[in-house]
């Protein structure tokens, strides 16, 4: 009977990582396309620059802290990434003085980001 479920189980485990695999490769798609249209709003923008307000920004956990990003740029030599910058109040000066690469944020966030510069511009 034991032997049983087990051959069932691994008969139904290529099929759970076929659909895994599948979905990861959805996400990455997702988040490629994602990326793309926010280093495109990024490109058109003045300095190629997109800046946002603590108010509206959305935060994420990063370097031991939760960071309120306020600008997003386009990284240097760069055809596809964006940097994702914030206040770091260790830092002097005003404005975002410490980035992270588009690497570095989670999808989640990206989609964040995503709605909020395209509902910006409706």
């Amino acid at each position: 009977m034991v032997a049983n479920k087990i051959n069932k189980l691994s008969l139904k485990t290529p099929n759970i990582m076929a659909t895994t695999s599948k979905l990861k490769e959805q996400v990455k798609s997702i988040r490629k396309e994602i990326l793309s249209d926010i280093y495109m709003a990024v490109q058109k923008r003045k300095n190629m620059k997109i800046k946002f307000t603590e108010t509206e920004c959305p935060r994420f956990y990063f370097d031991g802290g939760w960071r309120d990003i306020i600008q997003l740029s386009i990284e240097f030599f760069s055809n596809s990434s964006v940097s994702f910058g914030w206040h770091d109040e260790r830092c002097k000066g005003k404005g975002a003085n410490a980035f992270v690469s588009s690497a570095q944020i989670s999808t989640e966030i990206l989609l964040q980001f995503h709605e909020l510069i395209y509902g910006k511009e409706k």
